[in-house]
């Protein structure tokens, strides 16, 4: 599981071996972008595009 942050708003985003994710908290546009990024061959690949989204929105992720 990866907690998020970005600004005082934390998400927590689960990650199946699937690929699916489940995030409790985002917005329907997070929701939207973060499914097209995590369409991605492996796990590994859709939690690295996940941190980088968080980063590039001025935010992080553990």
């Amino acid at each position: 599981m990866l907690s998020c942050r970005v600004g005082e708003n934390t998400y927590d985003i689960s990650i199946g071996d699937n690929g699916f994710y489940d995030c409790k908290g985002c917005s329907d546009k997070m929701n939207v972008y973060l499914n097209d990024i995590t369409e991605w061959p492996t796990r590994d690949e859709g939690v690295k595009n996940i941190e980088k989204y968080f980063k590039e929105n001025g935010g992080s992720c553990e």
